[in-house]
């Protein structure tokens, strides 16, 4: 995977055991490489990263609709799941979560990329 994501437990697990990837370039990458990578990975991006893909983001989401009934285990709107992660992201700012002038501005950032991306990917 090319950038931060998570995956939730099997559908019909009882674990509510996820993973939250954090890409890192393989050994022996070139330089320009690893900077690439890395440049939306950095530091001041953690947190917003956080936020949207663990907790309150995708695993609090997805590890709460394990237990709902079946059918809603396996039939969700990715609308709905990004939709989530992005409330999440906001309502953390609303508090505080950011402490950090660059890692808010990070945050903004990945928002407006984000607004651009549901136009152009609908």
């Amino acid at each position: 995977m090319a950038v931060a994501s998570y995956f939730a437990p099997p559908a019909f697990s009882s674990s509510l055991l996820g993973r939250f990837n954090v890409p890192y370039p393989p050994d022996g990458a070139p330089p320009d490489e690893v900077t690439a990578r890395l440049s939306d990975n950095g530091h001041h991006a953690i947190p917003t990263i956080t936020a949207h893909e663990a907790y309150p983001g995708h695993h609090w989401h997805l590890t709460t609709m394990a237990r709902a009934r079946p059918v809603r285990r396996v039939h969700r709107s990715p609308y709905f799941t990004e939709g989530w992660a992005l409330y999440a992201e906001q309502v953390m700012r609303e508090h505080g979560y950011f402490t950090d002038a660059r890692a808010e501005l990070m945050h903004l950032s990945f928002r407006l990329f984000r607004a651009a991306r549901i136009v152009v990917d609908t």
